[in-house]
């Protein structure tokens, strides 16, 4: 069995199969649980006590991460912090083939002007993934000759803070709610440029965002911060700005708009890094060797 998050209600079924039956247990790790869990310690006890993902039943099943078989981590920093092996999430490149969309007749069908450059922001849009430095930097460049647009598809409903920090904004934001992950192509190819200006916290230090995978994966200009694996991943596919500098992200844009060639350039070294280590076959590289190493017997 292979358990995703070290939750109760994910390693704890695992873990009950192991000691019950024999069966080995595989663990992936590609978020800190405690740390998403850490708003939770404001409900009363009983109600902390009575939540099976909550912040006391998370902080007992990290105790007992050591009785996996195998440990996957997402990222080199969780690897480190787990003794585990690093195995990113990867993508299919024939679905992720940025040959394989009409990019004039997606833009015209959402509404997209010719002239407008267009930034993709497709994730939830919460705090700690940088959606704030994002939009001040569009506010930064009101009144610019680039019209700029930000796409934001999260796969569920926006949150009320991100709303409302959307309608505060007089920059053009376009917000598609409820998008299925099988749109998430079709919409990174009508964008120009993603951003993904993730900020230094406990839940992103050790984060590969999926929508970094995604975006490299469309050949997509990218703008981004040093957190975790990603200027490795990068390898020169991408801009860096500083952590929480609205006025690097707005920068940037600005340069990657005066610049099609090199952002062109840089997308094509982001999809060739993809197709080395972000894609299904390089997970399964990793994953394969190691899972039939346990079902021989041995703990990795």
């Amino acid at each position: 069995m292979i358990a995703h998050q070290l939750r109760a209600t994910s390693f704890g079924p695992a873990l009950l199969k192991r000691f019950t039956s024999g069966t080995p247990c595989a663990l992936y790790i590609d978020d800190d649980d405690i740390a998403l869990t850490m708003p939770g310690r404001r409900q009363p006890l009983h109600r902390r006590l009575a939540s099976p993902n909550g912040d006391i039943a998370t902080r007992l099943t990290y105790r007992m991460r050591k009785a996996a078989s195998v440990v996957f981590c997402g990222s080199d920093y969780y690897s480190r912090v787990f003794n585990g092996i690093t195995v990113p999430l990867g993508r299919e490149p024939a679905v992720y083939d940025p040959n394989s969309y009409d990019r004039n007749s997606i833009r015209t069908k959402l509404g997209i002007l010719p002239d407008e450059q267009v930034i993709g922001f497709l994730g939830e849009p919460r705090t700690h993934v940088g959606i704030e430095d994002l939009v001040r930097a569009l506010e930064l460049l009101k009144g610019s000759s680039y019209r700029f647009v930000l796409l934001v598809a999260p796969p569920g409903s926006a949150s009320n803070e991100a709303k409302l920090l959307f309608d505060a904004c007089d920059a053009d934001i376009r917000l598609l709610e409820n998008q299925p992950s099988s749109l998430v192509p079709e919409l990174l190819a009508a964008t120009d440029i993603v951003v993904i200006p993730q900020r230094c916290s406990s839940i992103s230090d050790g984060q590969l965002p999926a929508r970094l995978v995604e975006a490299m994966a469309m050949a997509k200009a990218i703008i981004t911060t040093r957190i975790a694996d990603i200027p490795q991943l990068l390898n020169g596919g991408g801009i860096f700005v500083d952590d929480r500098s609205p006025q690097d992200i707005a920068d940037s844009l600005i340069h990657i708009a005066n610049n099609p060639l090199e952002a062109s350039a840089a997308g094509a070294t982001a999809r060739k890094m993809f197709l080395k280590y972000l894609t299904i076959d390089a997970m399964s590289e990793k994953l394969i060797p190691a899972i039939e190493s346990v079902l021989r017997g041995k703990c990795i």
